[in-house]
């Protein structure tokens, strides 16, 4: 597992990266709410679904 961690950048826990069509689009590490995640999630998804229609 190290090795997978250290190939995307994650040196500390927790760490969420989103990926959208192979990009890094949201990365949060350390401290921060379930809420915050979720508002990012939703805002990088609406972007991401306006530029493909």
């Amino acid at each position: 597992m190290p090795g997978i961690f250290a190939q995307h950048g994650v040196f500390t826990l927790p760490v969420v990266k989103l990926f959208v069509e192979g990009q890094v689009c949201l990365e949060m590490a350390r401290s921060f709410s379930l809420q915050e995640l979720t508002s990012q999630v939703d805002r990088i998804y609406r972007l991401w679904q306006d530029s493909t229609h």
